[in-house]
């Protein structure tokens, strides 16, 4: 019997030998065969590896997942150099490019190439810039490999606020001269990507150039 794989019928030699094929499995390992003689078990067994065979394809064992806008991925992607059966090739250490395979508007930074140890790629400090609320899917691709996409990712939210993308409105944009007409000036903070923040981004003042203003509420939510 064979803990893994096939093993064909024994053939009796008549000289106190025995034989019989074993066909390996699809997945690398190593198989234990045993034996018995007269419905006794044999003491002894032996054992045969199975190894991956060339490099065809990459695997994404860990699926990234998106930080906020143009920080850190908080799950970075972790692949595989595997051969057709799916097995890590140990011995490969290809290089494996990420990229943006699909989602308007996004942009990767930090090291997209990483080459792989031990038939393993792990990724680090890879950042996405883009636009929150639209999905992503990261492609991977290596020489002469079969490639791999992630599944959807996202932003989690807006990034740091930034002051050449932050609006400003009024409620009206003409006010009876009386000293009496009023109108309220809003401030939507947004980050470098044009993202609205949602939380409170720092102190905000307001000047004019005529009338006067009254004091600035920050609402805690981006808005002033």
């Amino acid at each position: 019997t064979t803990s893994s794989g096939t093993l064909g019928g024994v053939t009796d030699h008549g000289d106190g030998t025995y034989s019989a094929t074993l066909t390996s499995s699809t997945t690398a390992g190593t198989a234990v065969i045993s034996g018995s003689l007269g419905g006794v078990a044999l003491t002894n067994t032996v054992s045969v590896n199975y190894v991956a065979g060339p490099a065809n394809k990459l695997g994404l064992m860990t699926q990234p997942v998106g930080g906020s806008n143009g920080a850190v991925l908080s799950t970075q992607p972790v692949l595989q150099i595997q051969d057709a059966n799916g097995n890590v090739v140990t011995g490969s250490s290809a290089s494996v490019t990420v990229s943006i395979a699909s989602g308007a508007g996004g942009s990767l930074g930090g090291t997209l190439s990483v080459s792989a140890s031990s038939g393993v790629v792990t990724f680090s400090g890879v950042t996405l810039t883009g636009t929150v609320g639209t999905n992503y899917q990261l492609g991977f691709a290596s020489t002469g490999l079969t490639g791999v996409s992630s599944s959807n990712l996202s932003l989690t939210g807006a990034g740091s606020a930034d002051v050449s993308t932050t609006t400003m409105s009024s409620s009206s944009g003409s006010l009876t001269a009386n000293v009496a007409s009023t109108s309220t000036i809003t401030v939507q903070l947004k980050d470098a990507s044009g993202n609205n923040l949602s939380s409170s981004g720092g102190t905000v003042t307001l000047t004019t150039s005529s009338g006067t203003l009254g004091g600035v509420t920050d609402h805690g939510d981006g808005t002033y």
